[in-house]
């Protein structure tokens, strides 16, 4: 296979917005929640990677602000699905 068809074949699975569709409000929200979570736990795997594969001395202020941030992004989540993060955080812990 050569990489046009691979590239053709790719559309497959790809999904485009149904015309006349749109999302509301909550939907961008979660949304922006969910690419902004994913991304900042990609960038505190990145910081790990370094210090594991590169042994580069471990950033742990870099570690820090990426959780902090991926908190916020959760706390996003939460406002927008009406769920108290403490809730959520009781839920854990006693396993409900």
């Amino acid at each position: 296979m050569d990489q046009n068809t691979y590239i053709r074949e790719s559309a497959r699975t790809e999904r485009l917005f149904p015309e006349g569709k749109y999302l509301g409000p909550t939907q961008m929200a979660l949304l922006h929640a969910g690419i902004g979570a994913s991304t900042e736990a990609a960038e505190f795997l990145d910081a790990l990677k370094k210090h594991i594969y590169y042994d580069k001395p471990i950033d742990t202020t870099n570690l820090e602000e990426e959780v902090g941030d991926i908190l916020w992004y959760l706390a996003i989540a939460c406002r927008h699905l009406h769920v108290d993060f403490n809730y959520l955080m009781q839920c854990i812990v006693t396993g409900k």
